[in-house]
């Protein structure tokens, strides 16, 4: 759900940021003044306010605007670990999705009706209502009276149209003195449509004065631009090869899918971890960062988060069966052997987690290993009373532990 409303959010920004912009003409009679007077207010001012959108029973999260003249606006969202802005240039058709938690930014054009469907049908129905907006002529709008709205005098108008497909509804509601819009909702049925479309615009603040910077299709520094990079063929993959150490600890891996776990575990625990370890490019679960990740197309993610889940998987059993072993060489007072056992396996996690800008999902395998380890190795070293090593991997576990903190914090925006 809460995709659906991101993507109608962004989309929809276009039919807003027109609201704000649109010249109508005047009627005779004295009514057309005061819609004047309330358009002079939308068209001339920076501004901002609460959007919701409601469909197929459900509500969007308050989403808050801002406009920007001329035909700028931006779309914050914010939920849950979400925190996502839309910015959108009218004039151009054009948009850009920023995602803050994860540092990534998404171009987009303004939807077309074509093949879309589900989520993107409702996006594309944001561009019917901007083109019948320009077409309004004099006599289109009709006065609703009055009424009070959180407490202030208020004069309503009301605006209809029809095209090939839908028909739309717009009510504006601005304050009867100061002409400040105070409540707007726009409404989009269809046969097409199982239910109506809604849009709400309240809680208006006519005096807020956004900074222009905020309103910039680039995007900003930091940010990684999706979906714009391929995979490089295993035979074009540039840098060196693999260190031989690392072609150890991939082995590992390969060995063990291929259900010869002794002889993985055997290669595990004689892996000399204080050597280089430069990965194969294509050991993604080792070499794949999470901006990079971001920049691949759907299709190379999909690859890449396959193998690395896949990967990660392995890993766990791995280290798993390695502890298992290094407890029953513990129990037989075979403290070497199974030093040797717990060491391989918190080395192990330690590469997984020895980068920052590694994938998200790597780094949680890799503290996930590391802390089954290190309590294995505290048990280890309070039955041999070799404090100094107890502490060392007591210290471990509060590193594993904090950076754990860190990622969910970072996780949740």
């Amino acid at each position: 759900m809460k995709n659906r409303w991101i993507q109608a959010a962004a989309a929809v920004a276009i039919i807003l940021a027109i609201v704000g912009g649109i010249k109508l003409w005047t009627t005779a009679g004295g009514s057309g003044l005061a819609f004047a007077d309330v358009l002079e207010q939308i068209q001339t001012r920076r501004y901002a306010f609460e959007l919701t959108i409601d469909y197929e029973g459900q509500r969007s999260p308050p989403l808050r605007v801002w406009i920007m003249q001329p035909n700028r606006m931006r779309i914050d969202m914010k939920e849950g670990g979400m925190a996502i802005s839309s910015i959108v240039d009218c004039g151009a058709g054009e948009a850009l999705l920023l995602f803050h938690r994860e540092k990534a930014a998404q171009r987009m054009k303004a939807p077309g009706m074509g093949e879309a469907a589900g989520v993107g049908r409702i996006a594309a129905l944001s561009q019917r209502p901007v083109e019948n907006l320009w077409l309004l002529r004099d006599g289109d709008q009709k006065q609703l009276g009055s009424k009070q709205i959180d407490g202030q005098p208020a004069q309503g108008f009301a605006v209809t149209r029809r095209d090939d497909r839908f028909d739309y509804a717009m009510e504006i509601w601005a304050h009867a003195k100061t002409a400040e819009p105070l409540l707007v909702t726009v409404r989009a049925t269809s046969s097409e449509l199982p239910q109506s479309i809604e849009w709400t615009l309240e809680r208006f603040d006519m005096r807020a004065e956004p900074d222009p910077s905020l309103f910039g299709l680039e995007v900003p520094d930091g940010y990684t631009l999706m979906h714009q990079r391929r995979l490089a063929p295993p035979d074009e993959s540039a840098g060196p090869a693999a260190s031989a150490e690392a072609v150890k600890v991939e082995s590992v891996l390969a060995l063990w899918q291929q259900d010869q776990q002794e002889q993985a575990l055997d290669i595990l625990v004689q892996i000399d971890w204080s050597g280089p370890m430069r990965f194969s490019p294509e050991s993604y679960i080792f070499t794949m960062k999470e901006t990079e990740y971001i920049g691949l197309t759907p299709a190379d993610q999909q690859v890449v988060i396959q193998q690395v889940m896949q990967s990660g998987s392995l890993v766990r059993q791995i280290t798993r069966q390695a502890v298992a072993r290094g407890q029953r060489e513990l129990q037989a007072r075979r403290f070497p052997q199974a030093e040797t056992y717990f060491q391989g396996s918190l080395q192990l996690g330690r590469i997984l987690c020895r980068d920052p800008e590694i994938m998200l999902v790597t780094r949680l395998v890799g503290i996930a290993v590391r802390r089954l380890a290190a309590e294995a190795l505290v048990d280890l070293y309070r039955q041999t009373g070799d404090e100094s090593k107890e502490q060392q991997v007591r210290q471990e576990i509060e590193r594993a532990e904090t950076e754990l903190r860190e990622i969910k914090q970072r996780m949740q925006g």
